[in-house]
């Protein structure tokens, strides 16, 4: 009992602790552990980085098999079949964003069949052209019991179609203007906005599209679409480029970031493009004034060979023709051998050619180029008599400058003196073009502007302290001016930003064009840049400005 034991060394079990002992004689059955692998399985896992992770998360997120709840499928390719048009070639849905955007609540099967139905019933009303008002105020009432549950492809597909027949401008009656269909703005502007990053290039080109076709400026959806195709442009055709190129010149939008890579795609991929799409991206530069050297080339390129084998359309002709004239590009050959398509299209088929092709060949090489053809102009002339009557205000304007620049000039660009200013060419004319000459020079023109910028004002007031007489805002017929000095027959021409290309310091062609009208009606002209009078900070500098630029004034005194 008081012994003390010796001391015993600790039993070293062959499992740790919380294993699993080895096999008894009672469970002999049983595998016999392997504790070699037990101990690899405790090993720790490496730890990530939280980049690291975001970065397996985004892969898995890629790569993740997508649902199938039977709602993914197009409603475009369903309606392909049995519908004519060009829209089953457009893949509306960007598969990677699937599981990111933010899917309409699941409906049951038989639901969606009647919501497909509906979409479809659309768009063969839009395709068949069917503009019955009342059809589409009932589709509308439809929509909006329905609209909540609608995929993105057929949201897609609705406005496209809706689009087709322009139903979000109306006429209540003849008498009365044009409105705007708030309950399909209501409608569809919502669900465009959530789902817009679900969509694919062509499906975010189409939404683009459609807003020009409606003449709907909602500038949110625009941005947002113009967004989605600049981060999804590796995966965009030519077509969906063109189209939004073409949206974007329709609402002016100079989105600096899709031009500059719409320059990179066309330079890299402009063998892709067809001669319908090099025009529109052609007449989308010529629209906003964009004036790059580069790619003016390689269109030019791309079109020359097309209109020397005839295979453009008169509307594109004369748009290719207009374009290049516009952005003042030196191309001699397509120019002359566009004027020789031009003639032997109105001597082939000249009940072919619309008016506003008329106009425009007449206003480009006329006025723009300045190297008209006699028999050409003249079979222009004789084609638009039948339509005198009808004369807008975009035409009536084009036609004056074509008459004050044909009086004024022969073809040859020098003055008429044997024929007391009038040129030959119009004295030789039979009388249906002289009654149009004179249908045109009587048109009094509508939607005048009335209000001047802020720092026109700012010269008309700084003229004002020099007890200087002027007027301002007038206007010569058809021809404005912003300052206009009766005394001394000078004209100030205050010159926007709109007056020059887009980040260039030269006049564009329609600027000089206005201001060589205005000097061969005996006006002296001085342009003032804005740029050049917003760097002048003080009355003083503005006031010196003002009295070196009196100096170039050869027939007055200067500015005291």
């Amino acid at each position: 009992m008081g012994r003390s034991c010796q001391a015993e060394e600790p039993i070293s079990w062959p499992w740790s602790l919380g294993e699993t002992p080895a096999p008894t004689s009672s469970n002999k059955d049983e595998p016999p552990s392997q504790p070699e692998q037990k101990a690899e399985s405790h090993k720790r896992p490496p730890r990530l980085s939280k980049r690291v992770m975001k970065m397996v998360r985004s892969i898995e997120r890629l790569y993740r098999p997508p649902a199938t709840s039977g709602m993914e499928a197009s409603s475009i390719n369903k309606v392909a079949a049995s519908a004519p048009g060009t829209l089953h070639t457009l893949k509306v849905i960007d598969d990677s964003k699937k599981e990111i955007a933010s899917d309409p609540p699941p409906v049951d099967p038989g639901e969606y069949d009647g919501i497909k139905g509906l979409v479809k019933s659309i768009y063969r009303s839009a395709t068949g052209r069917v503009f019955n008002d009342a059809l589409w105020k009932r589709y509308v009432h439809r929509l909006s019991v329905v609209a909540g549950t609608m995929q993105p492809a057929d949201i897609c597909l609705v406005m496209y179609s809706f689009a087709k027949v322009r139903y979000a401008w109306r006429l209540s009656a003849t008498w009365m203007p044009r409105y705007r269909d708030q309950q399909l703005l209501k409608i569809l502007n919502p669900l465009i906005v959530r789902h817009i990053s679900g969509l694919s290039c062509s499906g975010a080109a189409l939404i683009l599209n459609s807003l020009k076709r409606l003449e709907l400026s909602n500038y949110d959806i625009i941005d947002l679409a113009t967004n989605e195709i600049c981060i999804k442009m590796d995966t965009a055709n030519m077509q969906d480029i063109t189209l939004t190129a073409n949206a974007l010149s329709f609402f002016q939008v100079y989105h600096q970031r899709f031009w500059n890579m719409l320059f990179k795609a066309v330079s890299l991929r402009h063998h892709q493009m067809t001669p319908l799409q090099a025009a529109l991206v052609l007449a989308a530069l010529a629209k906003l004034d964009i004036r790059h050297p580069m790619l003016l080339r390689l269109l030019k390129d791309k079109l020359r060979p097309a209109v020397e084998r005839n295979e453009l359309t008169q509307e594109l002709l004369t748009l290719t023709f207009h374009s290049f004239a516009k952005l003042n590009f030196s191309a001699k050959n397509l120019y002359e051998a566009s004027i020789l398509k031009y003639q032997s299209m109105l001597d082939e088929n000249p009940e072919t050619v619309d008016a506003q092709s008329l106009v425009l060949y007449l206003y480009t090489a006329v006025c723009m180029l300045d190297m008209p053809l006699h028999q050409t102009v003249e079979k222009s002339l004789k084609l638009l008599c039948n339509q005198k009557d009808v004369l807008k205000n975009y035409k009536a304007i084009k036609l004056k400058y074509v008459v004050d620049h044909l009086k004024t000039k022969q073809p040859g660009g020098c003055p008429s003196p044997n024929l007391n200013g009038a040129s030959a060419l119009l004295e030789a004319c039979c009388s249906d073009v002289k009654g149009l000459v004179a249908k045109v020079e009587q048109y009094k023109l509508r939607n005048v502007r009335r209000r001047l910028s802020r720092w026109c004002m700012e010269v008309s007031r700084m003229l004002a302290t020099q007890n200087v007489n002027h007027a301002r805002n007038v206007w010569f017929d058809y021809i404005h001016a912003d300052v206009h000095i009766k005394e001394l027959g000078v004209v100030i021409k205050c010159a926007g930003p709109f007056s020059y290309y887009a980040m260039s310091s030269q006049l564009t062609v329609f600027a000089q064009v206005e201001i060589d009208t205005l000097s061969m009606k005996g006006f002296k002209v001085c342009v003032i840049p804005y740029h050049e009078w917003n760097a002048l900070k003080t009355d003083k500098a503005k006031l010196d400005y003002l009295k070196k630029l009196s100096e170039s004034w050869t027939i007055v005194e200067p500015i005291p």
